[in-house]
């Protein structure tokens, strides 16, 4: 007779969160999944509400729409070891569904779905939403351009409950006292004398020409960065350009929503609103990247309205700023809204260096990294 595939092992997972449950809970024994021997084993009963509350955030569709609920949960978390991974005959999927049935009842549990069917990722409505929200925006801007409604207002602001608990949940403080870095590029040569402390703060009102990432034109923001490096690099100073680089203090306590280091979740077991924190993953992961994308000068004006539009919600929210990853350096960067929060304590100049280096593209590799908005663009 076939042996009872009745419990799993330890070494049948790679999630160590799953690892270290078992191993806290389950009892030695062999494993009848990857045939280890002597391992810390538990009932597949005691996975099955694990496992159910992962696959909750999966949809089933029709037999031909979608893909197997395991390759899912691999793809998406890598909860299998490569011992069942890369094992022959179906074994992870064989598995994924013996867990997923164990311990329900067909005549108690009909209102589980068929596990055995087709399954597709959940659509992230929060991410979705940003975009209607912001693609109403952009074609005011692209059609409306005249008029500048939204010029500096906050009319677009969602009213959804929705952004003010994503921002919660990614808000870090900024102590008093917290150094970080401004750099200036000296570009006028008439100009002999070296920039004053006071030359290094925000601009002035009238001084902001053109729209930033974080601020429209006559608004001005406070750009520092993490480090020196990181600074002068965002600068895009040219070979032998004089950079000034100021040291700058924040005057006070900051409330700042931190998209620099955000991380999807490394495990989704013993995750409460797991489907939550997934969405926040998508909409977080979107908010960084766009702002660090680098944008052409001539598409600047368009182009800056998603990441002012996120400012804008920051500050509506309570936030006095936003740190997010730099595209040209591994340290990060931080707008800050109040140009008043922070001052210039100790400034230096340097002579800057540039090295370029390229990729190769291909033939058929596209000129420029596509975005959410290529399609409003096309429009303009």
């Amino acid at each position: 007779m076939p042996k009872k595939r009745n419990v799993a092992c330890i070494k049948c997972f790679k999630d160590k969160r799953l690892q270290k449950f078992i191993r806290e809970t389950g009892t030695k024994s062999h494993c009848p999944w990857c045939g280890a021997r002597n391992t810390y084993v538990v009932p597949l009963e005691e996975l099955g509400p694990l496992f159910r509350d992962v696959a909750i955030i999966y949809n089933p569709v029709a037999w031909d729409m979608g893909d197997t609920i395991s390759d899912l949960l691999q793809e998406d978390w890598e909860i299998f070891s490569e011992r069942i991974e890369n094992a022959s005959d179906d074994l992870m999927e064989k598995m994924t569904l013996a867990i997923l049935e164990a311990g329900l009842h067909p005549k108690d549990d009909v209102d589980e779905p068929d596990y055995q069917g087709s399954f597709e990722r959940s659509t992230n409505w929060l991410e979705g939403s940003w975009q209607e929200e912001v693609d109403k925006l952009m074609e005011s801007a692209i059609t409306d351009a005249k008029r500048r409604r939204y010029q500096s207002s906050f009319d677009l602001l969602s009213d959804s409950e929705a952004y003010e608990v994503a921002f919660e949940d990614f808000g870090i403080e900024y102590e008093e006292g917290k150094i970080l870095y401004r750099a200036r590029i000296h570009k006028n040569r008439t100009i002999k004398e070296q920039f004053k402390l006071h030359e290094l703060g925000a601009p002035k009102p009238e001084e902001v020409k053109n729209p930033g990432r974080a601020n429209r034109v006559g608004e001005p923001v406070l750009y520092l960065a993490s480090d020196e490096k990181t600074a002068l690099s965002e600068t895009r100073a040219w070979k032998g350009a004089p950079v000034a680089i100021a040291k700058v203090r924040l005057k006070r306590r900051l409330w700042i929503v931190n998209l620099k280091d955000h991380r999807p979740l490394d495990s989704p077991f013993f995750e409460e609103l797991l489907d939550w924190k997934v969405q926040l993953t998508g909409l977080f992961h979107r908010f960084g990247e766009e702002l660090c994308r680098p944008v052409m000068p001539h598409e600047e004006e368009i182009l800056y309205k998603p990441t002012q539009h996120l400012c804008d919600l920051a500050r509506k929210n309570g936030f006095d700023g936003i740190a997010y990853p730099s595209a040209m350096r591994p340290g990060f960067n931080v707008v800050i809204f109040d140009t008043e929060a922070a001052e210039p304590v100790e400034r230096k100049y340097v002579r800057a260096k540039v090295q370029y280096d390229y990729d190769n593209l291909g033939e058929d590799e596209p000129i420029y990294d596509e975005t959410p908005y290529d399609h409003l663009l096309e429009k303009n």
